[in-house]
């Protein structure tokens, strides 16, 4: 049985204390680590077709710019942090599409993530290797 009240405050004659019987907060960015922890421990144990979903999966839950419109140092802090961990993750995916002669998959997050990270030259030129390529 579920307690009455997920989150309480409990009072003694000094303080008061908030108690979490079960409250869980979920966030796009945190469900992003974790599928792209996932991915990352297939692609190490050699299943490809595995850690292409998760990471196709963690790609998906970006939607846009994160933080676009707040301006205070946490919101920018973050939006740089979540942008680059974004960036990078996106190269190493595309690479390792590279490597599995999945050219379609790495161009499609690639072009994703460059709507999303628009001075982003790494992933232009890597865009730009499937014009030459």
């Amino acid at each position: 049985m579920l307690p009455r009240n997920l989150l309480v405050i409990q009072s003694s004659s000094d303080f008061k204390v908030l108690l979490n019987n079960g409250f869980y907060i979920s966030t796009d960015y945190s469900e992003f680590e974790q599928t792209l922890a996932r991915a990352k421990a297939l692609l190490r144990a050699g299943e490809w077709e595995f850690a292409k979903k998760e990471f196709l999966q963690a790609f998906k839950l970006f939607r846009g710019e994160p933080f676009k419109k707040n301006f205070d140092d946490w919101s920018v802090n973050m939006r740089f942090r979540i942008l680059t961990e974004l960036e990078t993750e996106a190269i190493n995916f595309a690479k390792a599409c590279f490597e599995h002669n999945d050219r379609h998959n790495s161009k499609k997050v690639l072009e994703k993530v460059l709507k999303i990270i628009p001075n982003s030259e790494e992933i232009k030129n890597l865009l730009d290797g499937f014009m030459v390529g």
